[in-house]
This record gives structure tokens, C-alpha cells and sequence, in this order.
């Protein structure tokens, strides 16, 4: 395969900027103060201009195109929604496609079909950034024909080596972009009611196959851990690829964990061996990898058991979480939001915890390992769900000979309720944290020891939760 030309920021500039029929419509007027009237006018009166792109070839589609996104993208986001509906950006398909299937063949592109590439992914994530209103995207993003050639792609990364080259790393770049609005698309739909939590499933095989490639194995192995940064194939197979199911939540979730999981889950062990002993060395990139690592074992868990019930054939990982959960890198560095990649990873990992924990073997193998102290540590937190989490997992996993030795533990049944009250002090639609207080203090041996030693601390408020 011949290597693909330099291309450079003064190319894309010169692209932006030619003069050309479309533009000298509006050249004395910047884009960013265009109005939305003025937008749409602009748009409707070169229908004739549209409409020949159907007789042209793709190089002269691109060509035309290229006038019209050049000003798009400079527009305001509120002006470029008002305009979200019209025609043109249905337009934008058939060379989108064309692109992508060609990439795909290993095909080399023109320095203004790549700038198209860019540009059509970066006006989709503006439409996604500027409005929480799917409906507002493209439909043409959610069709079959779509789909399933973003489909072709993900198996041609995922099994092809011709993406190892340096010369795809920009094209990869903006299909990851694309792949991300996909993920920001799934995450508008949180009520696993919603009829269109399935509108992306025809992407989902074709993500898994991506994960469980020797592809995300060789990325995952040959990350250096003392790097802040990621490379372009790093964030596709260690961040964007499991970031798309952990978004999804529609009705093939335990089937796709069960899949998952049952695949991979000796060769996350085999890798958190190789890596945790050196956990003081991790910078934010590998501790990223590890924290999405982890949040796509834990997806579903709250749900469904399989993921719990998998894990509790690799005790071996739980011992790392664990040990992680107990470095100072981690618990010296925690803020009051998740505004760094420590408390992130704090964070997912007690989450983790949490939902393991209700396998049995998983139970018995934190208790055995007496981590209370580590859990106790972390209630000091000021970010409120971790010292909650941190609650949960002291209650079911202290053992009764640490609360005999405990100088004070009813003082830590105090914290707790103090924490459910303020948790249900403070409005939210989210009562998942009201509900792991509670568990906490119902039917728990930590609290049911302490009130039969006849520790008496606000009976009444505990009976009417």
C-alpha cells in the first residue's frame, strides 16, 4: 500500500477559506454571526446546486460539499440547529458511505475527502454537544445501510493489520469521533424503557469483536505506564470501544456481558498481573485504561448476576482491585468531584466492589482479606457516592471480630445514618444512593451486631426508612 501524502493545517485552512460561488454569497459576512434566517435562506436558495450532486462523481459531490460544510461548521451551534431538518445534511450520506467503505478497502483518499471525513464528524458531534434532542441528528445515522458500513469497519480494525500504519492514524482519529457520538447517543437513553435503546445494536458484535482481539490485547500490553497522553489506537480499543457498552443498556446486555466476560476475563487477569506490582508508576493514561477495564466488567452487575457469578471464577482479580483501592497514589489524591483521574478510578473500583460482593465466594474472599481499614480510609472522601460506597462495603464485609476491636463503632452506624439523611435531604432523580444506605442498614450483620450489643442510636428514624 502506497503512503497517503502529507496533509497539514495549512491545507485544511486553505480548503476552509477558497473563495467559490457558494461562498462569495455570504464572503463579506463572518458565519459566526450569521442569523438563523439568514442560514436557512442561504441553504434554500441553492437547491439547483444540491441537487446536481446526484449526476456527479464523488470527487465533484465532495467539491460542492466541501463550499457548504466550510460555512456550517463556522455557524453558531443554536444557528446550526435551527437548520437541523433540512435537506442538505440528508445529502450528507451517500459520499459519507463512500468514504468509509473505501478507507475500509485500504483505498487511499484525496486530501479534500479527508477533510470531508473530518468535517461531517465534527458537525454530527456539534449537533450532539449543542442539544440533549436526538432527534435533532441526522436519521440517516441510525440506518441500516449505515450502520452496517461503520460495521464493516469495526471488523476491518479489529482483524485487519493495515491499521497498524502510521498513515491511518488520522482517518482512525475521526472514525473514533464518530464512534464516540454513537456512545454519547446511547447515554441519552438512561430509562431502559426507552424504545430506542436498541437503535445501535448493529454495531454491537462488531464492538466486541474489537475487544477481545489480539488488537486491544497488544494495546492494552504495549501501553507505557509512565505516559500522561494516549495514542489514537489507544483511545479507540482502551477507551471509546468499551465506552460503547458501557452505554448500552438495551435488551441484549446480559447475553453481550455474559459474552464478553466468559472471553475475556483470563486475559484481564493475565494482564492486571503484569501491571498492578508496578501500579506507582501509572500515569493517567494506563490508570484510565484499568478504570474503563474495570466499568466494563461491572456493566449490568446492578442488574444481573453473571457478571458477578463469572468473576468469582478469577478471585484472583478481586485480590488487584483490592490492592489497587489500597495505594496511596489513589486514596492521597481523591477531591470532592470526579475532576481527576484518581478519584475516577477510586470511584469505579469501589462501584466494582460493591456489586461483586454479592457473590458469595466474592463476599468471603474481601472478608478474608480484612480490608476494613482500607474501606474506613476512604469515608473521609468528600466525594459523597465514593464515602457511601465505602459505607456499603464496610457493613457487608467487616467481619464481627473487627467490630469487637473497633474503639468506637457505633460512632460509624452514626456516619452512616448522618449520610443517609443528607443523602435524602438533597433532590435528585437518582435514589440509587438512597437505596445502598438503606440496604446498608437493614438486615446487615455489621448493624444488627451493634444494636444487639444495645448500641441506641435513632431507632425511630432507621424504622421509618
Amino acid at each position: 500500500m502506497k503512503p497517503s501524502k502529507q496533509f497539514n493545517s495549512s491545507q485544511y485552512s486553505s480548503l476552509s477559506t477558497r473563495q467559490t460561488d457558494f461562498q462569495s454569497f455570504i464572503i463579506n459576512k463572518d458565519p459566526k454571526t450569521i442569523s438563523n434566517s439568514e442560514l436557512k435562506k442561504l441553504l434554500d436558495q441553492h437547491p439547483k446546486q444540491l441537487n446536481k450532486m446526484r449526476h456527479k462523481s464523488s470527487q465533484q459531490q465532495i467539491s460542492i460539499l466541501i463550499d457548504f460544510m466550510s460555512t456550517l461548521y463556522r455557524v453558531p451551534k443554536s444557528t446550526l440547529l435551527s437548520v437541523a431538518h433540512n435537506k442538505f445534511f440528508t445529502l450528507l450520506q451517500f459520499p459519507f458511505t463512500d468514504l468509509l467503505r473505501r478507507w475500509c478497502r485500504s483505498s487511499d483518499l484525496t486530501d479534500n475527502e479527508i477533510y470531508m471525513f473530518r468535517t461531517i464528524v465534527k458537525l454530527i458531534k456539534r449537533f450532539l454537544k449543542a442539544t440533549d434532542a436526538n432527534e435533532l441528528l441526522p436519521s440517516w445515522l441510525l440506518d441500516t445501510t449505515f450502520l452496517n458500513t461503520v460495521a464493516d469497519c469495526l471488523t476491518y480494525i479489529a482483524t485487519s493489520k493495515e491499521f497498524l500504519y502510521d498513515k491511518n492514524n488520522r482517518l482512525l482519529k475521526y472514525f473514533t469521533r464518530l464512534i464516540d457520538s454513537y456512545v454519547r447517543y446511547q447515554e441519552f437513553f438512561d430509562d431502559e424503557n426507552h424504545s430506542n435503546k436498541d437503535a445501535l445494536v448493529l454495531l454491537l458484535d462488531p464492538i466486541l469483536q474489537c475487544l477481545t482481539s489480539s488488537r486491544y490485547i497488544d494495546t492494552f500490553t504495549n501501553i507505557s505506564q509512565d505516559k500522561k497522553s494516549m495514542t489514537t489506537n489507544e483511545k479507540f480499543f482502551l477507551l471509546k470501544c468499551p465506552s460503547f457498552v458501557i452505554s448500552y443498556k438495551g435488551l441484549r446486555l446480559e447475553q453481550t456481558m455474559n459474552n464478553l466476560l466468559s472471553t475475556m476475563l483470563p486475559q484481564y487477569v493475565t494482564l492486571l498481573d503484569k501491571i498492578v506490582p508496578a501500579v506507582q508508576n501509572w500515569k493517567r493514561a494506563m490508570t484510565r485504561s484499568v478504570q474503563y477495564l474495570l466499568k466494563t466488567i461491572n456493566h449490568g452487575a446492578d442488574q444481573f448476576q453473571i457478571n458477578a457469578k463469572l468473576v468469582s471464577k478469577h478471585l484472583s482479580l478481586i485480590d488487584h482491585v483490592l490492592k489497587l483501592v489500597n495505594e496511596p497514589i489513589f486514596y492521597n489524591n481523591l477531591e470532592e468531584t470526579l475532576s481527576n483521574s484518581e478519584t475516577n478510578f477510586m470511584n469505579t473500583a469501589i462501584s466494582f466492589l460493591v456489586n461483586m460482593i454479592s457473590e458469595p465466594a466474592i463476599l468471603a474472599q474481601v472478608k478474608e482479606s480484612q480490608v476494613t481499614p482500607v474501606f474506613l480510609r476512604l469515608t473521609s472522601c468528600q466525594y459523597k457516592p465514593l464515602v457511601i460506597n465505602a459505607y456499603n462495603l464496610i457493613a457487608d464485609t467487616t467481619r464481627e471480630e473487627d467490630i469487637k476491636e473497633m474503639d468506637k463503632p457505633g460512632q460509624l452506624l452514626e456516619n452512616i445514618i448522618d449520610s443517609l439523611k443528607t443523602t435524602l435531604q438533597q433532590p435528585s432523580k437518582d435514589t440509587s444512593h438512597h437505596e445502598q444506605l438503606l440496604e446498608t442498614l437493614k438486615g446487615n450483620q455489621f448493624c444488627a451486631y451493634i444494636f444487639h450489643t444495645n448500641f441506641h442510636l435513632e431507632y425511630d428514624y432507621i424504622q421509618c426508612c
